[in-house]
């Protein structure tokens, strides 16, 4: 057996124990009949001889540049904290740390064959890294059929995609190898679809809100969807020209090419992502908090400084009003209480001493009252509840409940003062 050392095909010759040489392709007798344990073969029937890697230091410098720039991404997203999810963090760890493992040469497993190797990590980075993505774009909004939600089927499809890739490239049947790969492709052309059905409709959302952040966010959009079918198309055409498909360019030009895709479908992508989502719109793609916020920030942009001011007094004025009827209500509840007491025969069993709540159990009014005292603004129910629960009067000097409600007060109308 003596393979063919130019050329973009590497060919295998088998007739019994007789060993030909041939240097090159004109030499090579094709309307012979050649024979691999017993079967008939087309001399163009072989293992692509590019697949075998290498390449110049130059290339390996590259993957391990580009490691470390994916190292420097994942500390700036982390210095963001707590403003950027996990998985802006998660993408650039995940390169860098294949990106590594193939400059220093292990990113490949050598198979059957002379010329047949299973770039392993490649497959492995994808197995890791788009669920992630794609769960990024299902972050965005939960888009049905009917009750039939499309996300599930989105991630079984691109982990079929992703399986039909593996077999392609382990098989040595010519037709099998195509077939996983156009099955490869009708999973990805569903995951294409599904990713435009979400992206198509919250991008419809926004653009109908008609402000300037909506329509920063649909630009946003736009820039993600570039580089989100961009970068997953490129690695469907590398695989193509690769040794692993057509054969036409070596196999450490390809390890080069599926950088600039990274750039693209996990990198950039993942960036604008963060943007969106962290920078534009504050933490989250739901788009009624969106317009709540919208509306809230609208209704604050419309009024003065004069307009402001005079909102803050009339709010304060309400609730001098409500504190006044709070206080007649409790005066005149608390002198019913009194006469109550006074009312009762001299020889009956002394009740304990109660402070002022206790004295008005049972009373008609005690429910009204409560409820009044219970609207009253922070600082002004403090001071009553101590007044009372300290055991005094209605009136019994600067310790009595009408005293403490009067001081509160009194310190509501100086802050409005000073306003």
């Amino acid at each position: 057996t003596a393979p063919h050392t130019h050329g973009p095909r590497a060919l295998f010759v088998s007739c019994a124990s007789i060993k030909m040489d041939y240097t090159s392709l004109d030499d090579f007798p094709l309307e012979t009949l050649y024979f691999r344990n017993g079967t008939e073969v087309d001399p163009y029937d072989h293992r692509c001889k590019l697949g075998i890697p290498g390449g110049s230091q130059g290339i390996h410098t590259f993957q391990l540049v580009w490691a470390l720039l994916c190292a420097a991404q994942a500390l700036f997203l982390f210095s963001k904290w707590p403003k950027v999810g996990w998985e802006a963090m998660y993408m650039p760890c995940c390169e860098a740390l294949s990106y590594g493992l193939l400059s220093s040469g292990y990113g490949y497993m050598k198979l059957h064959g002379e010329f047949h190797y299973l770039p392993w990590i490649r497959y492995a980075a994808w197995l890791v890294t788009t669920p992630v993505l794609l769960n990024q774009v299902q972050g965005m909004i939960d888009i049905k059929i009917g009750s039939l939600r499309l996300a599930p089927i989105q991630s079984l499809a691109n982990l079929i995609m992703i399986i039909m890739g593996v077999s392609a490239h382990l098989q040595e049947n010519h037709a099998w190898k195509w077939l996983f790969f156009f099955v490869g492709c009708v999973m990805c052309a569903v995951i294409y679809y599904i990713a435009w059905l979400q992206f198509a409709k919250v991008n419809e959302l926004y653009a109908a809100t008609k402000t300037e952040i909506g329509d920063k966010v649909c630009f946003q959009l736009k820039l993600i969807m570039f580089c989100f079918y961009v970068g997953w198309s490129m690695f469907s055409v590398i695989w193509l020209l690769s040794s692993e498909g057509l054969c036409l360019i070596e196999e450490h030009i390809s390890a080069a090419a599926h950088i600039p895709g990274d750039i693209l479908s996990k990198n950039s992508f993942g960036l604008l992502m963060w943007y969106t989502r962290w920078i534009t719109l504050g933490g989250a793609w739901d788009i009624n908090k969106f317009l709540e916020k919208q509306a809230k920030e609208k209704a604050e942009a419309v009024l003065t400084p004069a307009e402001k001011r005079k909102a803050i007094m009339k709010q304060a004025e309400a609730c001098f009003s409500m504190a006044d009827a709070c206080l007649q209500q409790a005066n005149t509840c608390l002198q019913q209480a009194m006469q109550a007491e006074d009312a009762e025969p001299k020889g009956a069993a002394e009740q304990p001493a109660q402070h002022r709540p206790q004295a008005l159990a049972g009373h008609p009014m005690e429910n009204e009252m409560l409820a009044s005292m219970g609207k009253l603004s922070y600082p002004l129910r403090f001071d009553v509840d101590q007044a009372v629960t300290s055991g005094t009067g209605w009136k019994e000097g600067n310790g009595g409940v009408e005293n403490a409600i009067r001081t509160s007060m009194q310190k509501l109308r100086r802050k409005q003062r000073e306003m």
